[in-house]
Parts: C-alpha cells; sequence; structure tokens
C-alpha cells in the first residue's frame, strides 16, 4: 500500500513539473511583447513631445523703447537670442517694437536693447505668447549739436551786401564741450561769418550768435541754399539753417570765402 502511495504521488508531481515546461515559454512570450509594446508606446510620446517643442514657435516679444524723459526712440533695435541664433527688430517713430518666431521652452532667453548715443539693455526672460516688456535706455554723455534760426534776405539787389545771423546750442549731456564749425554754405556770392567755427561749447554756456554777412553777386543767382553746420567729433551730427533769396532766376557765380 506504502508503496502504490508513493508511486501515485510521484506521477503527480512528474505531471505538474511538465504541464509547467509547456506553459511557461507562453508566459515569457506574453510579457515580453508586453514591454516591447509598452516600450513603443513610450517612444513615442517621448518623440511627440519633442516635435511638440521643436515646432512651438509661436512666442512673441513687444513694448516700447524710451528714453529716461520717457520720450520715444526711433531706430533702436531689440534683438532676442536662442539656441545660437536671434530674432530682432526696430523701433517706429513711437518707439515700439514687435519680435516674432521666438521658440516657447522652460528656459530663460538673453534680450537687448540698443540704439548709437544710448548704453544698452539687457534682460532675461521667459517669452512665451504675446510676453510684453518696454526697455528704458540711458544717453551716453556727450554734445548734441542744434541750430536755431534761418536767413531770409528780401528785396535783394545784385552787388549789394546784407546781414544776418542764426545761433548754435549744445543741447547734449550737462557739462558735455561741443566742437564745431561750418561746414557748407551756398556756391554764389560772397560769405563771411564770426564766428566760422568753436570748441569747448557746454549746454551751460547757452547759445553761440553767427554773425552773416553776404554779398551778392553782380549776376542773377540761385535763390535758394543753405548752410550746414557739424560737430567735428561727430560727422554725423550736423544742422541745417535754410536761406532765402526770392524772386530770382537760377544761375551761378563763383563764390568767395572770408573768414576774419
Amino acid at each position: 500500500m506504502k508503496n502504490n502511495w508513493y508511486i501515485k504521488c510521484l506521477v503527480f508531481v512528474m505531471l505538474v513539473l511538465l504541464i509547467g515546461t509547456i506553459m511557461l515559454p507562453n508566459i515569457s512570450g506574453y510579457n515580453k511583447s508586453n514591454n516591447k509594446e509598452l516600450s513603443h508606446n513610450s517612444n513615442n510620446a517621448i518623440m511627440h513631445t519633442k516635435d511638440t517643442i521643436i515646432n512651438f514657435n509661436e512666442g512673441s516679444l513687444s513694448g516700447y523703447v524710451t528714453d529716461t524723459y520717457m520720450d520715444p526712440i526711433a531706430g533702436a533695435r531689440v534683438r532676442v537670442s536662442f539656441h545660437g541664433t536671434y530674432e530682432e527688430d526696430y523701433t517706429d517713430s513711437e518707439g515700439y517694437y514687435y519680435v516674432s518666431n521666438i521658440p516657447i521652452c522652460y528656459c530663460l532667453k538673453n534680450t537687448t536693447a540698443s540704439k548709437q548715443g544710448y548704453y544698452p539693455e539687457w534682460v532675461l526672460l521667459s517669452i512665451t505668447e504675446n510676453t510684453t516688456y518696454d526697455f528704458i535706455l540711458t544717453q551716453i554723455p556727450g554734445p548734441d549739436l542744434e541750430c536755431e534760426g534761418e536767413l531770409a534776405f528780401e528785396d535783394i539787389e545784385l552787388g549789394e551786401t546784407y546781414t544776418g545771423s542764426f545761433e548754435v546750442f549744445n543741447v547734449g549731456t550737462p557739462e558735455s564741450e561741443l566742437n564745431w564749425e561750418i561746414e557748407s554754405y551756398p556756391d554764389w556770392g560772397t560769405w563771411y561769418f564770426n564766428p566760422v567755427e568753436g570748441s569747448g561749447l557746454t549746454p551751460e554756456d547757452g547759445p553761440i550768435v553767427v554773425e552773416v554777412e553776404f554779398t551778392a553777386p553782380d549776376e542773377s543767382f540761385e535763390p535758394y541754399g543753405e548752410i550746414i553746420v557739424v560737430n567735428t567729433d561727430d560727422p554725423d551730427d550736423t544742422c541745417l539753417v535754410p536761406i532765402t533769396c526770392p524772386y530770382f532766376p537760377r544761375a551761378y557765380s563763383q563764390r568767395t570765402f572770408i573768414i576774419k
């Protein structure tokens, strides 16, 4: 009896082992398949996320650029730098700018505003859709040339002498020094200026009055012209003094320039 019971138990154990051996490959294959499918889905999600970041270039930055007196600065450049490249725009006459096509990401972008004659300003911004930021630029200390007045000669007679005047200012930063000179004038008649140039003019000095003496040529001449005054340290800083001598036909004669 004992031997029969022992044999039955042994047969049962062998059957269990045989069934387990048959079922195990299917279970393992199922798990591997599921793991592979899960891994595939995860990769697709990451790729989708990456595609979304790369193509999401809908950020924008807009605002105004002004000076310390809150006056608009035209022609200022606003540049947004990111990922080794940049987008930029220049302000209009109202000081307004709009920079678009900026990638949206969880990062800060170096943004600068600059204009010749002003200290640049930079800031780190997190830019999304319709982000706004206003820049205030401080003027670099220095002179700024300005003229006031015009020469309007009337009832001109050929060969006669006429007088007039205009003013030269330094409207730059306090205590700045302006060096200036008369760069050009009409090529008809004889012109005399006193002074013809100056140096060290500060805003605190007020205007310099330039006396003008004009002798009309002996023949008819172009009735309009201008005097150009220039900052000798900055050729782009100029001012114009308009001249009118109406009612004469257009002709030209040799000019003479006298410096006293």
